[in-house]
């Protein structure tokens, strides 16, 4: 089986390279800047079923995917679009709206099917119990709305096969950890013994969280499982309030961290719960830990420092 990770070498797609290499009977193309590359992936690059297509060079097109023989392609990329970018205004002015159009289309071409990284952020805005189900008639930033476009673009393509994956806050160790959502943000702050930076009014508030190791044990279900009928799936491992997470970080850590808050405009304080059900009816059991994420990534700072 051939696979294309589109946007591999990041937090998603390094934590599924680090697991799937060690099946021979997969060939795993990763299209990426290989400037990413960091030391912990050098080896990976070594093996005959691991291999890089420099994405400078090589955009996607029909050409490529049918070149390859592909069976899958996973889209993990995203180009961070500020909330001050007029989205809203068309999806021409979205460039990971024309990036998802361009693999959607090679990927009808070479009749491949398509698993397509998205966000339960774009349920922020709303309240309780929501599911895949639930109508989101205008999600509450220039992230969310980027993810639901694509969503609908996938959706209005008749001939793609897909899977649709709402992807809950990441947390947990990969070789391309990156910063940037809570819990990893948290664990850097706190190991540079800096102030947690939480917004305003957030102490309280409920939000679904997913632990990197469920989402490449899910990415591995769906195609050894599932196969491809164009479902949109909840990916979360369970739901916390920030200030659950402080006092799970706190254990973990040893010491009690300071919080600064700061100012969101258009924050909303309103708790979600996101329903997992449709996936777990399927077989799927979330296993993920907090604990053992935050702890693993506090081990690996302080031995990084």
């Amino acid at each position: 089986m051939k696979i294309l990770l589109i946007g591999g070498l990041g937090n998603l797609g390094s934590a599924i390279i680090n697991k799937l290499r060690l099946n021979e009977d997969l060939e795993i193309y990763v299209l990426d800047d290989p400037s990413r590359i960091n030391p912990n992936m050098v080896e990976w690059f070594s093996r005959n079923n691991v291999k890089i297509l420099d994405s400078n060079s090589n955009i996607i097109s029909d050409e490529i995917i049918t070149g390859l023989k592909l069976d899958i392609a996973i889209h993990l990329a995203f180009r961070k679009v500020p909330d001050t970018d007029p989205l809203d205004v068309g999806t021409n002015h979205d460039p990971n709206f024309a990036l998802a159009m361009r693999i959607s289309n090679a990927c009808v071409s070479s009749k491949i099917p398509l698993i397509y990284a998205s966000s339960t952020s774009v349920y922020h805005g709303l309240t309780g119990l929501v599911t895949e189900e639930t109508p989101i008639f205008r999600p509450s930033s220039s992230y969310a709305r980027s993810k639901m476009e694509v969503e609908q673009l996938l959706k209005s393509s008749p001939q793609l096969k897909f899977a649709i994956l709402r992807l809950g806050s990441v947390h947990g160790l990969s070789a391309g950890i990156q910063f940037e959502t809570v819990v990893n943000k948290f664990c850097s702050q706190y190991s540079n013994l800096k102030p947690l930076t939480v917004w305003y009014g957030a102490l309280n508030v409920i939000r679904p969280y997913l632990s990197i190791l469920d989402f490449v044990r899910a990415i591995e279900f769906i195609i050894y499982n599932l196969g491809f009928n164009n479902q949109v799936f909840n990916l979360v491992t369970k739901s916390w309030s920030t200030q659950e997470m402080v006092s799970i970080l706190e254990k973990q850590g040893g010491f009690p961290p300071t919080i600064e808050y700061e100012t969101k405009p258009g924050f909303s304080q309103e708790s979600i719960l996101v329903s997992t059900r449709k996936f777990e009816e399927t077989g799927f059991k979330f296993t993920g830990s907090l604990e053992v994420d935050i702890k693993e990534t506090l081990n690996f700072l302080r031995e990084n420092h």
